[in-house]
């Protein structure tokens, strides 16, 4: 997956997960570099990583789309969880 992710991002392409983005910041201003931004409610971040550091960058988008996919199913767990207890 980190792989794809590089091979995409090296040649232009955003790489976008629900409310979770990382680009090349260059196709975007003067700036060279890559931006992770999230806007999702309890994971708000926008990080600028330098050229070299594109690794760094997807390592760090793949672990906060884990964060954030793992608080959801915890959150979907719970609510089930309630639902059920309600339901009795």
């Amino acid at each position: 997956m980190k792989e794809m992710i590089i091979y995409l991002l090296q040649r232009g392409i955003d790489i976008n997960d629900g409310k979770i983005s990382l680009c090349n910041i260059n196709n975007y201003t003067e700036r060279i570099g890559w931006q992770l931004h999230s806007e999702e409610p309890e994971y708000r971040t926008s990080e600028f990583f330098k050229p070299g550091q594109l690794h760094s960058a997807v390592a760090r988008f793949l672990f906060l789309r884990k964060v954030v996919n793992d608080s959801r199913a915890r959150s979907a767990e719970l609510r089930k969880v309630s639902d059920e207890e309600h339901a009795s």
